[in-house]
C-alpha cells in the first residue's frame, strides 16, 4: 500500500495508520522515496529569501516505512545552505558500520524556484540493494556546515523476528533529564517496554521505544534497565543497559573585604558537594590570571585559594573560580576592588587663545575608583563652578573647552580630581584671550557729488599697540597730492583715522582700504567712494533678434557716473521718410527697462531687452539712453529693426462652391483684408474632404486632401471626386511665414452618376415550374454614385432550340432588352419571376439604376425552373399489323417539362364496358430521335374488332394529359403503314440528329430515304441505323 498525502497533517495520519497496522502485520510500504508517496514535509517548498550565507535547511526528507526482506530501499534527504552542507547518517544513534551493506551517495541538484541556487541544493541518498531484517532501525540524516546543523530521523521497518542491538552504558547527571532509545529491529512489533529503577514512578516516561527520566536521582535511578520488544505472535527480545548517575560540583566563593593599595588579601573557593575528584582553575575578567600580577594559587582536595601579598590597582577585577568533575563544571565569581588615590595622567597647564578662537585644556586623572574632575573659575575671592552647559564648558573626558573665546574668558581656572580616596588632586592655571586688530564692519559705501569735499573715517579696535595704513585701488596714497590729508585720534573705542579729499573728481572714485594691525593680527576695512556725474549712453547698441511681434536689442553697460543705474529707456517708432526739419521722435513710444543691482551679471557687462506688441513685417527705428536717480544720458544712434512676417491673421472671404460637372467642384473666393496679410500673400491652400456629417452615398473613408494655388488667383477646380458625395471645402491664405486661419467649411454635393458595380450576392431558386425567386444585396455604398431608384432584373432562357424561337418573340416584344432578354423593374432586393417555362435553364442578371441611368450589371447567374407534368403527346397513330395485333406510335409532347420517364398506352375494345388495358413503354434515352416519341405493339386482340387507343407521358412530376383516342380495327390484310411522323424543326448548326423511319406491313416492305425527292446515297454526313433511322452527323 502506498498512501499519497499532501500536507503535514496527512503525514501524521499516515504515521498513525502505520502504528495501527504494526500489530496486524498488514503494513506493506514499498514507497522507498518521499517523492513517490508525496507524504513529506519536503513537498512544502520553502521560498523565503536567504542571505548570502546561512545555516543548513532541510527541504526534502524520508518517512517511516516498512518493507519486505529483499526489497530495494532509498532514503533521501535534501538541504540547502551557504556554504553547501555535508550529510552524516546514523542508525539508532551510531555511525553506520561498513559491513551494514548501505550505500551513501551525495550530489547537487538545481533548486526549485524560490528555494536556492543550483550550487547550494545538496541531495544525499542512503540505498539498500536488498533489505534484511537487521537493516531495520531508526535512521538519521544530519546536514552540517560552518553555520550550524539540522537533522531528521525516521524508522525503517523490515519484516522479520525482533532483535535489540547492544547498547553502550549511559551516564546521567543528577537533577537533569535523560532519554534512552531502545535500538530494536524486526516487524511487526506489538510493544516496546522499559523496566528498571523504582518501577512505577511518574518521572519515568515511555513512548515509541524511548525512555525519558525527569530529574535524575542517583539513589533511585542508577543501575540496570531492560528493554523488551514483543511481536503480535509472542516472539520476545530483551536487552539490558547500565545507567550510572554522577553529581556535578557545587562551589562557594567568599567575597574579599575592602582593600587599599599595598594591603594583603586572599580568595577561597570551596566545593561543598559533588563527585570527586575535582579540578580547579581561576579566571580574571574572563581570562586566565596573568603571572605579571604575582598572585599565588594554593589548594587541597576540595578547595583552592588565591593569595595576594601586596595589592595594587592592577589587581582590581572580577575573579572566577571554576570547579570541574566527571559530571560537569560549576563556577562562582567575586569582585576585588583596590582603592587608589587620584594621580595625574595629563596635568593641566596655562593656555592662550585669540579672540573668537577655540581652546581645549586637558585635565586627565586616574585612580580607583575612577576620579571625578571638577573645574572652577577664580575671580578675586570668588570661585565659580563650571559644567557641561557653562562657558567655558567641561567635556565628558574632564577637559575644559572654549568654543569661541571672548575677552571675559581671560583669568585663573582650577582643575580638581577626587575619587573619595585621599588625598585629592588640584591644579590652578591661567588662560589669556588675545584680541587682534579688528573693525566692527568690513566695508562701507560713500558717495559725493563731483567737486565736493569727502571725509573717509575708520575706527580699529584691539590690544595695543595699534597702527593704521591707507591705500587707494591697491596702491599707497600719493604724498604729493595736496588735496588729501590724514588725521588719527585715540579713544576708548580704539584708534580713529580720518582721510579728507578736497574737490573730488572721477579719478578719486574707487576702493579705499583702511588696514589696522597689532602683534596679534591685522584687519581691513574697505570704503567704496563714488564721485557722481551724468552717465554715458549705452554702447554697442544693436538689434540681436526679431520676431513677427517683437524686437530684442542688446547693449554694453556704460559708465554709470558712479550713480546706480535705475533704468534704460528704449524709444521706438515706425520708420517713415520724414522731412529734414522734423525729428520724428515726438510721437515715439517708450519702453523702460528697470535695473536692480543684484541682477547684474558679474561675468558679463551686456544688457538686453525685448520690445513687444509690434506689427509684423514693419520697419522700426529704436534708440536708448541711461537713467540714474539724478541724471539722464544722451540717446544712442537709432538702429533699424524689421519685424518678421507672420501667417495671415484672417481667412479668405466669401468662399463659394458649386458642382456643375460630374466628379468636379468649382471654388471661388476673395482675398482677406490687406491689414491681415502680415506680409505679402504668396497664394492659397485649398482643402477638401468627405463631409463628416456623411456623404449622401455613405462613401468610402477618404482623408483630407489639399492643393496649392499660387499667386493672386482666387478660383480653383477640384477634379476626380467621388460621384454623388458631399464634400466639405476650406481655403487658407499663406505667406512666407505660413498659412493663416481657414475659412469655415463649405459643403457641396457632387453630381449624380450611374452605379459602378452591380448588386452583390445574387441568389436564385426555383419556386414552381413557372416561377423563380431572385434575391440580391445592394451594391456597396461607395459604388452607388447617386440615389438608387430601384433594380432591373434581366432574364432569358439558355440558347436552346426553344430559346431561339423565344428570342425571336422576345426581340419583337416591347419589353425586350437589346439582347433579347425580358426586363423586370424591382424596387426591393427580391422578386418572383412568373410565367416561365417548366424545366428550363434561365440566365439571370441584376443591375441597379439611378436617375442618371442603368448601372453595371452583376455577373450572370444560371437558374432552372422545376419540372412539370408533361403535356399530351403531339400526335398518335394506331394501325393494324395483323388479325390480332395493333401498333401504336406517337410524338413527344410539344413542350418539354422535364425528362420523360415512360409512356402509358391505354387501349380498349369499343362497345364493351370494360376498363382500358395498359402497357408501359420506357422513354428513349440518349440521342434525340426526331419524328417518333415511342411505339407499342398491342396483342393479342380479337379478330375484326375495333379498338381505340390513347397515350400519356410520365415524368418525375407525374402523369401528363392523355392524347386524343385513335380507333383502329384488326385485320388480316394489313398494308404498308409508316408509324413515324413527318414534321418541321429548327436546330443549331453542327448539332447531330436522328430522323425516325418506322413502318409495319405484311409482307415486310423495304424503306428508303429521299432528300428533295432524290434518293439519299453516299453522303458522308448521313448513315442508316440498323432500325432504319437516318443519323446526321454535325460539322
Amino acid at each position: 500500500m502506498c498512501m499519497e498525502l499532501e500536507s503535514d497533517s496527512g503525514c501524521d495520519a499516515l504515521r498513525s495508520h502505520q502504528k495501527s497496522l504494526r500489530k496486524s502485520g498488514r503494513f506493506d510500504v514499498r514507497c522507498s522515496l518521499a517523492a513517490e508517496t508525496g507524504c513529506n514535509r519536503a513537498h512544502k517548498r520553502k521560498r523565503a529569501r536567504r542571505s548570502s550565507e546561512s545555516a543548513p535547511e532541510l527541504v526534502y526528507t524520508f518517512i517511516e516505512q516498512a518493507v519486505q526482506p529483499g526489497a530495494a530501499v532509498a532514503l533521501k534527504c535534501s538541504a540547502l545552505g551557504d556554504p553547501p552542507p555535508r550529510f552524516r547518517w546514523t542508525l539508532d544513534g551510531q555511525p553506520i558500520p561498513s559491513h551494514h551493506g548501505a550505500s551513501i551517495s551525495e550530489g547537487r541538484e538545481s533548486g526549485p524556484s524560490g528555494v536556492g541556487g543550483s550550487h547550494n541544493y545538496v541531495v544525499s541518498t542512503l540505498s539498500l540493494g536488498g533489505a534484511r531484517v537487521e537493516h531495520g532501525g531508526r535512521y538519521e540524516c544530519r546536514a552540517v556546515n560552518s553555520h550550524g546543523s539540522v537533522a531528521h530521523l525516521a524508522r525503517l521497518n523490515v519484516y522479520g523476528p525482533p532483535y535489540i542491538r547492544a547498547m553502550n552504558p549511559v551516564k546521567a547527571v543528577a537533577g537533569t533529564e535523560i532519554s534512552v532509545w531502545c535500538p530494536y529491529y524486526g516487524f511487526p512489533i506489538d510493544s516496546v517496554k522499559w523496566e528498571g529503577g523504582m518501577g512505577s514512578d511518574p518521572r519515568y516516561q515511555q513512548q515509541d521505544g524511548r525512555l525519558t527520566i525527569i530529574n535524575v536521582d542517583k539513589s533511585r535511578d542508577q543501575g540496570g534497565w531492560t528493554c523488551s520488544v514483543m511481536t503480535p505472535g509472542g516472539e520476545l527480545a530483551r536487552r539490558e543497559v547500565q545507567v550510572s548517575v554522577v553529581s556535578p560540583p557545587v562551589v562557594s566563593l567568599s567575597p574579599p573585604p575592602a582593600l587599599r593599595a599595598a594591603d594583603r588579601a586572599q580568595l577561597t573557593c570551596t566545593v561543598t558537594s559533588g563527585d570527586m575528584p575535582v579540578y580547579f582553575s581561576w579566571l580574571k575578567d574572563r581570562l586566565p590570571v596573568s603571572t605579571a600580577l604575582q598572585v599565588e594559587e594554593r589548594g587541597a582536595e576540595f578547595y583552592s585559594m588565591l593569595v595576594f601579598k601586596r595589592v595594587s590597582a592592577a589587581h582590581s577585577g572580577v575573579y572566577t573560580c571554576v570547579a570541574t568533575n566527571a559530571a560537569g563544571r560549576a563556577n562562582a565569581s567575586a569582585e576585588v576592588a583596590v582603592k587608589v588615590p587620584p594621580y595625574w595622567q595629563t596635568e593641566p597647564t596655562d593656555g592662550a587663545v585669540l579672540l573668537n578662537g577655540s581652546l581645549t585644556v586637558s585635565c586627565d586623572a586616574r585612580g580607583h575608583p575612577l576620579p571625578t574632575v571638577y573645574w572652577t573659575k577664580l575671580t578675586g575671592n570668588t570661585e565659580t563652578a563650571l559644567g557641561a552647559v557653562s562657558e567655558p564648558a567641561v567635556l565628558s573626558n574632564g577637559s575644559l573647552w572654549l568654543a569661541a573665546a571672548r575677552a571675559d574668558h581671560s583669568g585663573r581656572y582650577r582643575c580638581r580630581a577626587d575619587n573619595g580616596v585621599p588625598p585629592p588632586l588640584s591644579k590652578t592655571l591661567k588662560i589669556h584671550v588675545n584680541e587682534p586688530a579688528r573693525f566692527e564692519s568690513q566695508s562701507a559705501n560713500v558717495s559725493a557729488a563731483q567737486g565736493e569735499s569727502v571725509r573717509l573715517v575708520c575706527v580699529v579696535r584691539g590690544d595695543t599697540p595699534l597702527a593704521i595704513a591707507w591705500t587707494h585701488a591697491g596702491r599707497p596714497l600719493p604724498n604729493s597730492d595736496y588735496r588729501m590729508s590724514i588725521s588719527e585720534t585715540r579713544s576708548a573705542e580704539g584708534l580713529r583715522s580720518e582721510l579728507v579729499v578736497e574737490r573730488a573728481g572721477r579719478r578719486d572714485s574707487g576702493v579705499y582700504r583702511c588696514q589696522g594691525s597689532n602683534p596679534y593680527g591685522r584687519s581691513d576695512h574697505f570704503l567704496h567712494l563714488a564721485v557722481q556725474e551724468p552717465p554715458e549712453p549705452p554702447s554697442d547698441f544693436r538689434v540681436v533678434e526679431t520676431t513677427s511681434r517683437s524686437v530684442r536689442v542688446s547693449w554694453r553697460r556704460p559708465y554709470d557716473g558712479n550713480s546706480p543705474v535705475v533704468s534704460y529707456e528704449l524709444q521706438y517708432r515706425p520708420h517713415t521718410h520724414l522731412p529734414p526739419a522734423s525729428d520724428g521722435w515726438s510721437d515715439a513710444r517708450a519702453h523702460n527697462v528697470s535695473v536692480s543691482s543684484p541682477s547684474h551679471d558679474a561675468y558679463s557687462d551686456m544688457e538686453s531687452a525685448t520690445i513687444d506688441s509690434l506689427e509684423p513685417a514693419t520697419a522700426y527705428l529704436v534708440r536708448a539712453r541711461t537713467l540714474t536717480a539724478q541724471f539722464a544720458s544722451t540717446h544712442t544712434r537709432a538702429v533699424l529693426a524689421l519685424t518678421q512676417h507672420e501667417p495671415p491673421s484672417r481667412p479668405p472671404l466669401g468662399l463659394r462652391a458649386s458642382a456643375p460637372r460630374l466628379a468636379t467642384v468649382e471654388l471661388a473666393w476673395q482675398a482677406p483684408s490687406q491689414s491681415s496679410w502680415n506680409g505679402e500673400l504668396l497664394g492659397y491652400t485649398v482643402w477638401w474632404w468627405v463631409s463628416a456629417d456623411g456623404a449622401v452615398s455613405g462613401g468610402a473613408n477618404v482623408g483630407m486632401e489639399f492643393a496649392t494655388v499660387r499667386g493672386k488667383v482666387t478660383k480653383y477646380i477640384i477634379e476626380g471626386l467621388e460621384h454623388y458625395t458631399r464634400y466639405s471645402v476650406s481655403v487658407r491664405a499663406f505667406n512666407s511665414a505660413g498659412a493663416g486661419p481657414a475659412t469655415p467649411p463649405v459643403t457641396t454635393l457632387t453630381k449624380e452618376s450611374v452605379p459602378s458595380e452591380g448588386p452583390r450576392a445574387v441568389r436564385c431558386r426555383a419556386v414552381s415550374p413557372q416561377s423563380l425567386k431572385v434575391e440580391w444585396s445592394p451594391p456597396p455604398a461607395h459604388a452607388h454614385h447617386g440615389a438608387l431608384l430601384g433594380y432591373k432584373l434581366l432574364y432569358r432562357p439558355e440558347l436552346t432550340a426553344e430559346w431561339m424561337e423565344w428570342d425571336v418573340r422576345g426581340a419583337s416584344g416591347a419589353s425586350a432588352g437589346s439582347w433579347g432578354a425580358e426586363v423586370k423593374r424591382v424596387s426591393g432586393v427580391e422578386t418572383l419571376v412568373l410565367a416561365l417555362q417548366p424545366h428550363v435553364n434561365y440566365t439571370v442578371q441584376a443591375l441597379a439604376y439611378t436617375a442618371a441611368g442603368d448601372g453595371a450589371p452583376a455577373p450572370p447567374l444560371r437558374c432552372a425552373t422545376h419540372q412539370d407534368v408533361p403535356g399530351p403527346p403531339a400526335a398518335i397513330k394506331v394501325v393494324a399489323t395483323s388479325a390480332t395485333a395493333l401498333a401504336v406510335s406517337w410524338l413527344p409532347p410539344v413542350r418539354p417539362t422535364g425528362p420523360l420517364l415512360y409512356y402509358t398506352v391505354f387501349y380498349r375494345e369499343l362497345g364493351r364496358e370494360r376498363p382500358p388495358q395498359t402497357t408501359r413503354v420506357p422513354a428513349e434515352d440518349g440521342e434525340t430521335l426526331l419524328g417518333l416519341g415511342g411505339i407499342a405493339e398491342l396483342r393479342p386482340l380479337a379478330e375484326g374488332a375495333t379498338y381505340e387507343a390513347w397515350v400519356t407521358a410520365h415524368s418525375a412530376a407525374g402523369e401528363g394529359e392523355p392524347s386524343a383516342p385513335q380507333p383502329a380495327t384488326t385485320t388480316a390484310r394489313a398494308g404498308v403503314r409508316v408509324l413515324s411522323f413527318g414534321l418541321w424543326t429548327r436546330v443549331g448548326c453542327g448539332r447531330a440528329l436522328q430522323l425516325a423511319c418506322t413502318w409495319r406491313g405484311d409482307p415486310p416492305p423495304r424503306a428508303r430515304w429521299l432528300r428533295a425527292d432524290r434518293p439519299l446515297t453516299h453522303d458522308p454526313r448521313a448513315r442508316l441505323t440498323p432500325l432504319g433511322h437516318l443519323a446526321l452527323h454535325g460539322q
